[in-house]
């Protein structure tokens, strides 16, 4: 494979711009959430951009992690992916816990099961280090710590892409069949987003691109 070099500086502002946009509504949209301000319904009925918002951040994800996976081996790919979701996710869970078990211990009220899945502490750890709490056809919040299921379906787009990208043939297919079956529908629903990204990259790579008038068109 050609050796790629880093994403242009203006590319690279302009996705760090997205990110800041798509984290802002996701934390806007949560905010309108009636747990939050405490009228009966939620105030974003109807329109739910945070989901929106996450669907930006698997995209621009896609394009990263195809761009970061140009010139490594699976070795490297693998410890680098592993050690920036563990990064997040452990030190997540751990916190969840803690902050789960003050809560709770201050004003039991709001742990009334409507946001809050029970678990052991060795629950937390362990979806911490497997990222599986969204898999296997079901859906387990982790705590109250609902957002982090977006970090479960990264880390399933992460290993197929690799399943994808590194091996070679039948068995290929094999493997990639076995984890769609093993990450299941929820998470295989959202990954075209992903899927777009990894597309928009190669086709930068590739010095492909859409006339500018159709391209303000999407965005509009």
């Amino acid at each position: 494979m050609e050796k790629t070099g880093a994403i242009p500086p203006v590319l690279s502002i302009y996705m760090d711009v997205l990110r800041i946009v798509a984290a802002m509504a996701v934390l806007i949209d949560h905010l309108l959430l009636r747990r939050y301000h405490g009228t009966p319904r939620d105030l974003n009925a109807g329109f739910d951009f945070g989901a929106d918002a996450v669907m930006v951040f698997f995209a621009i994800s896609g394009f990263v992690i195809a761009h970061a996976a140009a010139d490594r081996d699976p070795g490297s790919f693998a410890f680098a992916r592993l050690t920036r979701l563990w990064s997040v996710m452990v030190p997540a869970v751990v916190l969840t816990f803690a902050l789960d078990t003050w809560g709770r211990a201050i004003n039991p009220g709001v742990y009334d099961g409507s946001f809050f899945n029970q678990l052991a502490f060795h629950d937390y750890i362990f979806f911490g280090l497997t990222f599986s709490n969204e898999w296997l056809w079901q859906s387990s919040r982790i705590g109250i710590n609902g957002p982090l299921w977006s970090l479960s379906y990264e880390a399933a787009y992460y290993v197929l892409f690799a399943i994808a990208l590194y091996m070679r043939g039948w068995l290929r297919w094999a493997v990639l069949a076995a984890g769609a079956a093993v990450f299941g529908p929820f998470v295989l629903l959202y990954m075209p987003a992903w899927l777009a990204g990894v597309a928009a990259y190669f086709a930068v790579r590739r010095g492909f691109f859409l006339p500018r008038t159709l391209l303000w068109v999407g965005v509009a």
